[in-house]
């Protein structure tokens, strides 16, 4: 909320006088980004502090031992037994991403699995930096003979000009710092700073702890000025870095608008300990008089994220649209007389799978990649080919597979086609609503060589027994440089 002083949130905020809420320049045109650094299990602080701005916000969370909130002994509940946080996405890293899912707020909490500094080093400058814990902090000496002037001032690198050093008061810092009270220092404690940092006054606010129980924190707020070099967030910079955070933030305007008007809700994380699986579980304890003891007491959210709440940050994404990727470049090639195509992306496929996400698309690849594109991009969950079995003891629908090399499996392409297929149908099972195109999506293979590729491609499609009505795309996604070189192409076919 804002009061008539245009200030954000409730917070009590005394300095020279004493205010309700505090002043921060906030870009209304992309989410905050505050970073809790050497969090443990305390980012519930962070989290309360940051969820008084009302606008949308990423929750970094870093530390080498990390307190998932889905998982023992991090787990958090709400009052009524309800598991808080529900997991969505891994980013492009693998760090796992949360939500509360009662809040409206759009908002991502990033447990990040890393040390502190040399993650805050690698990422867009922060709006908000929390501390509550110092020990990361590397200054040289030993940090607790140090001064909180040269703590701030190490750690202003990481913030944003005109953005904020949130100190914490739970660790007690003075005493950490061996500070040694009296009445004509203990000012000068919070308050002796180097020229580019302010003193903006102590802060007091509600908010809930790890066990959900409504608190009062406290904390000194400090704001970080011009320090001579360039300290505004690059915007190119914090939208390569988003995308691979969010993959909402990784697709195309067309791409949202469609997610808008088909009414597509978030998904959750294909390992997320969902509602139904708990219901399941619950019934199969009352018929069956079994427990998987594997599986929490807690019960999850029905909604991971309310699809009215969903739809209006999909909505504010697109009025904001410089923060999502343009169009990927592709080569495409057909064969003289057919509407069928093969396509050509250089590029990492978890990286894109949210870019080429539809829902007439189908990634076809081997099940250890398979998993990471779901982890990245649940979306594709329903549109996943299965090429290899779950487990060894079980059938492949492609047996004894060799993706690469001299030794490839023979009719790779003729087979992966052949299963999307499978796929396609089984998923638009209505023949009179059944889309008029189907793109299978895959990784290279073989010796990676155009002409090998479409020569492949050719034979599926002579033997094809493919509705003449559908029209096919094969889109391979390649990282070597050399792979698929434009040049010596089969006869009949041509660059598009």
């Amino acid at each position: 909320m804002k009061n008539q002083k245009e200030r954000y949130g409730t917070f009590i905020h005394s300095n020279e006088d004493l205010n309700v809420g505090i002043d921060l320049k906030i870009d209304e045109s992309r989410p905050l980004v505050i970073a809790h650094p050497a969090a443990g299990n305390h980012y519930h602080a962070s989290m309360s502090f940051v969820q008084e701005f009302d606008h949308p916000f990423i929750h970094l969370v870093i530390d080498l031992h990390p307190y998932f909130p889905d998982t023992w002994p991090g787990m958090v509940s709400t009052t009524g037994n309800f598991m808080k946080y529900q997991r969505i996405n891994d980013t492009i890293d693998g760090h796992p991403v949360f939500r509360i899912c009662d809040s409206k707020q759009p908002h991502w909490q990033v447990q990040v699995t890393a040390d502190a500094e040399e993650y805050l080093n690698s990422i867009p400058l922060v709006d908000i930096l929390y501390l509550d814990w110092i020990d990361w902090i590397n200054i040289g000496d030993d940090i607790r003979k140090k001064q909180v002037k040269s703590l701030l001032d190490y750690v202003s690198k990481f913030v944003r000009k005109d953005g904020l050093i949130i100190l914490d008061h739970k660790h007690d810092l003075k005493r950490i710092l061996s500070f040694k009270e009296t009445e004509d220092k203990l000012l000068d404690f919070y308050q002796s700073l180097s020229s580019h940092i302010s003193y903006s006054g102590e802060l007091e606010w509600l908010g809930e702890n790890s066990a959900s129980d409504l608190t009062a924190y406290s904390a000194s707020m400090y704001i970080v000025g011009d320090n001579g070099e360039s300290k505004e967030v690059n915007v190119a910079d914090f939208q390569k870095w988003m995308r691979g955070l969010v993959p909402e933030f990784a697709q195309t305007k067309q791409q949202i608008d469609s997610a808008i008007e088909s009414g597509r809700n978030q998904f959750e994380h294909v390992d997320a300990y969902t509602w139904d699986i708990w219901n399941c579980n619950y019934i199969q304890k009352l018929t069956d008089d079994i427990t998987h003891v594997n599986l929490s007491n807690l019960v999850p959210a029905m909604k991971t994220w309310d699809l009215e709440y969903y739809q209006k940050f999909l909505g504010w994404l697109k009025i904001n649209d410089h923060l999502l990727t343009k169009p990927q470049n592709i080569r495409s090639y057909v064969k003289t007389n057919q509407p069928h195509i093969v396509n050509i992306i250089h590029g990492d496929l978890i990286e894109l799978s949210p870019l080429l996400f539809k829902e007439n698309n189908f990634i076809a690849v081997r099940k250890s990649l398979a998993k990471k594109v779901l982890n990245r991009c649940p979306w594709w969950v329903d549109n996943m080919v299965k090429l290899q079995a779950s487990s060894p003891w079980m059938e492949s629908p492609i047996p004894n597979l060799v993706w690469s090399g001299e030794d490839v499996t023979t009719k790779l392409v003729e087979d992966i086609m052949d299963l999307s297929y499978s796929k396609f149908i089984e998923k638009f099972d209505d023949l009179d609503n059944i889309p008029d195109s189907l793109e299978v999506i895959t990784v290279a293979n073989g010796n990676g060589e155009l002409k090998e590729l479409l020569q492949s491609f050719e034979k599926f499609l002579n033997k094809s027994k493919f509705p003449d009505e559908i029209k096919l795309s094969l889109t391979v996604v390649h990282l070597d440089d050399f792979d698929y070189e434009d040049n010596n192409l089969p006869d009949n076919w041509v660059r598009s």
